[in-house]
């Protein structure tokens, strides 16, 4: 069965991780510094949707079991991902620097409105085995 909440589209994906992470910047008016960590680590749509392509390409043996889920991930592929900005977001909490958060955060999400969103990866052609595309 598939699940409702989980998007079907990488267009669908983008929209999801834009509103995730529009609230995520509304609440850092009055941050509550927990919750702004869990949202910034928090997988998106198009974490979930990776994952599901990352899976998807394994069973149908376009990828190596060892792929992992950000091969499949539009943001990896054009910005090299993800995780160095989340690590700088990170960072911003822990010195209370909510206007260097709220750059980040911005620049984040300028960068997803700009991705070029493949149909799928299916239809793109999946990245070498085990590796990041292109």
């Amino acid at each position: 069965m598939v699940d409702p909440e989980r998007p079907r589209t990488w267009q669908e994906a983008r929209e999801r991780t834009l509103e995730t992470w529009g609230e995520l910047r509304g609440s850092i008016v009055d941050p509550d510094e927990v919750e702004l960590l869990i949202g910034i680590h928090a997988a998106c749509g198009l974490c979930q949707l990776s994952s599901d392509e990352k899976a998807a390409a394994i069973a149908e043996g376009r990828a190596a079991e060892g792929a992992i889920k950000c091969d499949f991930c539009p943001f990896y592929d054009q910005f090299g991902g993800c995780r160095t900005l989340n690590r700088e977001m990170t960072d911003c909490v822990l010195e209370k620097d909510w206007r260097q958060l709220e750059r980040l955060v911005d620049r984040f999400m300028d960068q997803t409105r700009r991705l070029e969103m493949p149909a799928s990866w299916t239809n793109r052609g999946a990245p070498p085995l085990g590796g990041r595309s292109g």
